[in-house]
């Protein structure tokens, strides 16, 4: 069984992983998987931060 992704998704779980492991130039990565190259640092870090909720300091 594969991910249901919404109509708006364009990155799987494996995708953003393997962006997260990559050392290639935020160019090269945004060719590679089809999507913005503004998108990249983000999808990057998502692994680094840490959540915050509403309320926590």
């Amino acid at each position: 069984m594969g991910q249901v992704l919404h109509g708006c998704a364009t990155t799987t779980h494996a995708v953003r992983k393997a962006i997260q492991r990559s050392k290639a130039s935020l160019k090269e990565l945004s060719r590679t998987y089809g999507v913005n190259p503004k998108t990249v640092p983000y999808l990057s870090s998502l692994g680094r931060r840490r959540r915050r909720h509403p309320g926590q300091s």
